[in-house]
Parts: C-alpha cells; structure tokens; sequence
C-alpha cells in the first residue's frame, strides 16, 4: 500500500546517506555506509547496485522522474515516490510525496533536492552523499550498470548547476553535510 511521507516525519536522527549516480558507484561496499542505523535515500536506479549490498541501514528509493519507471518494482524496495509523476501505479508499497505540500518545495527541481528535504523531513541534521562524482573528481560518468541501460552523455554543467542549488538549500534547512568519494575514503565538505 502507498501511504503519505509524513508517516516517516522525524522516524531518525543524526546522518542520512543519499546515494548518487556517479561512475564510482561501480565501487561501493558496505564499509561505504558505517552508520548501520542511518537511513540510506537511493536517487532512481542506484537502488538495484544498494540492494546488491544488504545493508542493515532503512533503505529507500526515491522515484521522482516519470522516465525512470522500473522494469522490476519489487528491486525498488521501499520506494518514495513523486506525485506528479506516473510511478504512482507501478507501485504497489512504499510511500508519495507532494513537492510544495510535504516537502515544502516550491519550485519544480531534480531529485536531489527532494531527497534532501526528505532526508530533512526524516529528522536528519547530516547528510554524507555517496556517489556524486561530478562534484568530487569533475566528471559525469554514470556506473556501468547505468551504462548497460542508458546512454552516458555529459551533463557535468547540469550536475554541477544542481549541486549550487542543493548547497542553498541546505544551507536554507541548517543541514551539515560531505560529499564522499569512494574508493580511497576521501572526503570533500563544504559545511
């Protein structure tokens, strides 16, 4: 059944890990996510490449985007889901959103944003973003499981445009926040 985000409103504290499409996403591992209590906001299909880990974390799959319907909805788990969009039939559990009346968002954005006010929604003050390679080595490679799915185009302008909006945003909702590389453990943090 579909039920409303705010019966997740403040369910966590602490960090909430939000999952990007980046190329490194090739490389993540468990050890990626050390807070096994910390709920874990997958962006579209990076679901499929989490789900591969079994993570002990809440995992959940926001599915903002009307093209990114799944072929196989049981993979998105616990899925968020815009309401606009038209992923709200495809799925039989998880839960919807409204970007300006739950989320409080007033302008149409991409799905970071939302999965930042998600994750704000859920009661979590830090964030740490995983997979986000065109903010932590510059370039817009998608994983190569996107690769077998999707063309890989550049949109490094677009991504790196997004993240000054999300730095607003959370800035405006008092969030700290890192964005992870993987692979060697670095870190880059704006606040």
């Amino acid at each position: 059944m579909l039920l409303s985000i705010n019966r997740l409103k403040d369910k966590y504290t602490g960090t909430c890990y939000i999952v990007g499409k980046g190329e490194s996403l090739d490389s993540v591992g468990i050890k990626d996510f050390p807070l096994s209590d910390a709920p874990v906001i997958c962006l579209t299909q990076t679901i499929l490449k989490i789900n591969e880990l079994n993570l002990p974390n809440p995992v959940y799959s926001l599915q903002q985007d009307s093209w990114t319907v799944p072929e196989y909805t049981a993979d998105y788990g616990n899925a968020i889901l815009l309401t606009s969009t038209h992923n709200t039939h495809v799925f039989k559990d998880g839960y919807y959103y409204d970007q300006e009346n739950d989320l409080k968002i007033t302008d149409k954005i991409c799905s970071i944003i939302s999965a930042i006010h998600v994750a704000y929604l859920f009661g979590c003050r830090n964030i740490v973003f995983i997979a986000f390679d065109a903010v932590t080595d510059g370039h817009s490679r998608h994983p190569q499981f996107f690769k077998e799915r999707y063309k890989d185009y550049d949109q490094l302008k677009n991504y790196l445009k997004f993240y000054e909006i999300a730095k607003q945003h959370l800035f405006d909702l008092g969030l700290s926040y890192t964005f992870y590389r993987i692979g060697n453990g670095d870190a880059t943090a704006d606040k």
